[in-house]
């Protein structure tokens, strides 16, 4: 395990956390698989896929890995909700 990335501090080190987090929940939660989780984050900060870690990121970035992975979640969420309601109706009617 050799980490990968530059120096950080504190708060550089707060926000590539953060942006991990909400990165991997991308894959974890079956949104994606992990390789294109990793080609969708070096299409959004525009890197080659082999650069594509959370650990190159600055400040910048990091917030921006952030809102989009949000965004997907947010839609993922709904679209689970949705779904859900749309079973329980079909249930209720049966």
């Amino acid at each position: 395990n050799i980490p990968v990335g530059s120096l950080a501090n504190h708060e550089l080190r707060a926000l590539r956390t953060s942006a991990h987090h909400y990165f991997d929940q991308l894959h974890t939660k079956g949104i994606m698989s992990k390789q294109d989780a990793y080609q969708w984050l070096a299409r959004l900060i525009q890197v080659p896929y082999s650069e594509a870690h959370i650990g190159n990121l600055g400040e910048y970035y990091c917030k921006v890995v952030i809102e989009e992975s949000k965004k997907i979640l947010t839609q993922y969420i709904k679209t689970q909700n949705s779904r859900s309601h749309f079973h329980e109706g079909r249930k209720a009617a049966s």
